[in-house]
């Protein structure tokens, strides 16, 4: 871990599992997964940022289809989600609201 990322990400050093034994495989993994750390880590020294209503859906996209096909065929099985917070949520609507 960088120096000057420590502090913000409170640890010393990151651990990748390649997750193969394969030295051939091994060795693009390692290429992958170093391109990764380093695109992380130059996110980090940016700092935060805003996203556009685009850039926020890309990234929230990919979860709610995960979520969505797995609970597609019986969505009652899905018990994460604590449907009473909806009332607090999502207020009733008043008038003049479209």
């Amino acid at each position: 871990m960088p120096l000057e990322l420590r502090a913000l990400v409170s640890k010393r050093e990151e651990k990748v599992s390649l997750g193969t034994k394969d030295p051939v495989e091994e060795k693009r993994l390692h290429a992958v997964a170093l391109v990764a750390l380093e695109q992380r880590w130059a996110a980090l020294r940016v700092g935060p940022r805003s996203l556009s209503e685009r850039e926020a859906h890309e990234l929230a996209a990919p979860l709610y289809e995960r979520w969505i096909g797995h609970y597609r065929e019986e969505p009652s099985r899905q018990t994460f989600w604590r449907i009473e917070l909806g009332d607090k949520l999502w207020p009733p609507r008043r008038r003049g609201w479209s």
